[in-house]
C-alpha cells in the first residue's frame, strides 16, 4: 500500500468522483467499487450502511463478482447484523 501523502489523498479523491459520476450511470462495476470505500474506511469514512447499498445494486445487475459483497458482509456481520439466509441467498 502507498504511502498516505497528500498526493495519495488527491488522486484518491478524484477516482472516486470519477466513479461517482458512472454509478449515476448505473453501471454495476462502478457502483460496487465505490461500496468498498465505506466498508474499509479507506478514502471515506466507514460506513457500511452505504456500502451494502452499492454492492445491492451492482448485484441486483446480475454482476455475478458484486453478488459476493454484499454476501460477505451478511455472512460475517460486517457493519450489518449476521443473517445466514440472506448470506447463502447471494451465494446461489
Amino acid at each position: 500500500m502507498p504511502p498516505r501523502t497528500p498526493q495519495f489523498a488527491l488522486v484518491l479523491n478524484l477516482t472516486l468522483a470519477s466513479y461517482q459520476n458512472t454509478v449515476e450511470k448505473g453501471l454495476a462495476k462502478a457502483q460496487s467499487y465505490l461500496g468498498a470505500p465505506y466498508v474499509k474506511g479507506d478514502g471515506a469514512k466507514k460506513n457500511s450502511e452505504p456500502a451494502l447499498e452499492r454492492f445491492m445494486k451492482a448485484a441486483r445487475q446480475d454482476d455475478t463478482s458484486s453478488q459476493f459483497n454484499p454476501d460477505c458482509m451478511y455472512f460475517t456481520g460486517e457493519g450489518v447484523p449476521v443473517n445466514q439466509s440472506k448470506a447463502i441467498g447471494w451465494f446461489f
